[in-house]
């Protein structure tokens, strides 16, 4: 392999790794209590935020 393709390896799996690491990463930054009954959404009564939730993301 050329070094320059032994380089592009190297990146790319520097690059995976750290994408795992930092997907791992994300902590709850603000807790708040909602009135709402529902489960896929709240809003946030200081901000003013709407915080929309699906099966396994956190829009």
């Amino acid at each position: 392999m050329p070094p320059s393709m032994e380089i592009a390896v190297l990146l790319l799996g520097v690059l995976a790794l750290e994408t795992r690491r930092s997907a791992s990463a994300l902590h709850i930054q603000q807790a708040f209590t909602s009135p709402n009954h529902t489960n896929n959404f709240v809003v946030d009564p200081v901000s003013r935020k709407v915080y929309l939730a699906t099966v396994n993301t956190v829009y």
